[in-house]
């Protein structure tokens, strides 16, 4: 996810402003950007940053005719809608076990997803497990649930920088 930041500089010497505009928050700096007819426009990326509020710090660097100044602007990134799939068998025999893969991504945009996911039949969880790469296999054990056919989704749980999301429904019969 990407953001432009822009800065109008008016001069406050005898000439337009030259010189750079570093853009940051406590903690980051996103980049430093040159100022042309004063303006400085910066294109920040802002996939790794965690959702939150911050408050943004633009500061010029000043020039022989002009002094340093520095304005600030609050922005606010959001936690990335996510989608969750799962696939499998559609039939397990119930004295054995098997195992579903989970794939968690962001649409569109870069950054994998991490935390937790968990198989349900149903509305009963059988397993759950760590993404890693955005990816997860969850086995259900043998016996875990009895005969039947059963509505089976993952739930993803988001993370700091991503929201949770359920999978499609597959249905499984159990035998």
């Amino acid at each position: 996810m990407d953001s432009t930041f822009y800065v109008l500089l008016g001069s406050s010497g005898t000439s337009n402003p030259t010189g750079t505009v570093t853009f940051s928050s406590p903690g980051h700096t996103f980049g430093t950007a040159t100022v042309h007819n004063g303006i400085a426009d910066f294109v920040a990326s802002l996939a790794q940053i965690s959702a939150g509020t911050y408050v943004v710090t633009a500061s010029y660097s000043g020039d022989n005719d002009n002094e340093p100044v520095k304005a600030t602007q609050t922005i606010t990134v959001t936690r990335a809608a996510t989608t969750t799939s799962l696939s499998g068998v559609g039939t397990i025999d119930a004295a054995s076990s098997e195992t579903y893969h989970v794939s968690v991504s962001r649409p569109n945009l870069p950054g994998i997803p991490t935390g937790e996911v968990t198989l349900l039949f149903v509305s009963v969880s059988v397993g759950s497990a760590q993404l890693s790469g955005g990816v997860a296999n969850i086995t259900v054990p043998s016996l875990a649930v009895k005969a039947g056919s059963y509505q089976v989704f993952v739930k993803y749980a988001g993370d700091a920088n991503n929201t949770p999301s359920n999978s499609q429904i597959i249905t499984v019969i159990v035998k």
